[in-house]
């Protein structure tokens, strides 16, 4: 998304697949001047309908998702920067580090995030429940979850409203990839 006001998130990646900006959500100015989505106090998201993922995705095919997270704070522990799922899968930013929730068992990272500072965040799937986690770069957790992930629905910056609390910072340039 590259937009710097209003309350729709262009898909750029050509497939004409639009997301909405929901609640207390707005646009600043994210790195080297691209714009980012402002989440200043935890209550709101980007939402796109599951219509907007492949087949391959929704039936837990092999995916990666990659995004930039900036932490104003982390008020009340986890944070959902994204939630895959209606309100389950997803993943979450705290103060000691970031973690996958696959709806029963979470997969944590092992390095920490501190506030007021980007990070790149990626998740990948593979061969139904193996995910990795990297921070920056560099691989920051992998192992088995119990459940085969598909990506049905997307709420950025907030799981939907199923508990946990949202983001309190800035998202950029998310990113979804069928393997």
């Amino acid at each position: 998304f590259n937009q710097t006001s209003g309350t729709a998130a262009t898909d750029f990646s050509g497939n004409g697949k639009t997301g909405s900006l929901r609640g207390n959500v707005g646009w600043t100015n994210g790195l080297a001047g691209t714009a980012a989505i402002s989440f200043p106090s935890n209550n709101g998201a980007l939402y796109s309908p599951d219509a907007v993922f492949s087949s391959a995705i929704n039936y837990g095919g092999d995916w990666s998702i990659t995004f930039w997270v900036y932490n104003y704070s982390f008020p009340g522990g986890y944070n959902y920067a994204a939630s895959l799922t209606a309100g389950a899968a997803g993943v979450l930013v705290g103060p000691s580090a970031f973690r996958f929730y696959d709806g029963s068992s979470y997969l944590n990272g092992t390095l920490n995030l501190g506030s007021q500072a980007w990070y790149f965040i990626a998740v990948s799937k593979s061969g139904g429940t193996n995910y990795q986690l990297y921070l920056n770069g560099s691989t920051n957790g992998a192992g088995p979850l119990a459940n085969n992930v598909p990506i049905s629905s997307l709420f950025i910056g907030n799981n939907g409203g199923y508990g946990y609390s949202g983001m309190n910072g800035c998202i950029e340039d998310f990113r979804i990839f069928s393997r």
